[in-house]
């Protein structure tokens, strides 16, 4: 047992990222789970969430919107449907992605334009709490 786990990411867009850590946090359809190296090999359902990647030093946030974790004795990957590094976000983008989606909701032309528009609403409100995790870290301590 080594100590760090390798972990990637990948989603339909390419590579998110590929980080060394030593600790993961991630959300499964049956709840939260932490793992570190030399945990039991899984396959599991990821739920929409947030993955916090611990290096030791420093924590790394990625949005999710659901996916599969493979994890092996020194070796997690994810195939997540849509992901996103926190440092990655632009909030402003991310504020603008929400209202757009909001107003599409409101102004829908059918079930499906909702369903599409409510989709949307999910993404952009895990961006902006994920990204929100990066300012409260970054901000100086008083």
């Amino acid at each position: 047992m080594s100590g760090t786990l390798r972990i990637e990411i990948l989603s339909p867009e390419g590579s998110v990222c590929a980080l060394d850590a030593k600790r993961i946090t991630l959300p499964t359809t049956t709840g939260e789970i932490t793992v570190l190296p030399g945990h039991v090999p899984i396959f599991t359902r990821l739920a929409e969430g947030e993955i916090a990647i611990n290096d030791g030093e420093e924590t790394t946030y990625v949005a999710i919107t659901g996916g599969f974790l493979e994890l092996s004795e020194d070796t997690a990957v994810i195939l997540a449907d849509y992901a996103v590094k926190s440092d990655t976000i632009v909030s402003a983008r991310a504020e603008e992605a929400k209202q757009r989606a909001e107003e599409a909701m409101r102004t829908r032309k059918n079930a499906i334009d909702f369903v599409a528009a409510e989709q949307d609403l999910k993404k952009s409100l895990l961006q902006l709490k994920v990204s929100g995790r990066v300012k409260k870290r970054t901000r100086p301590q008083k």
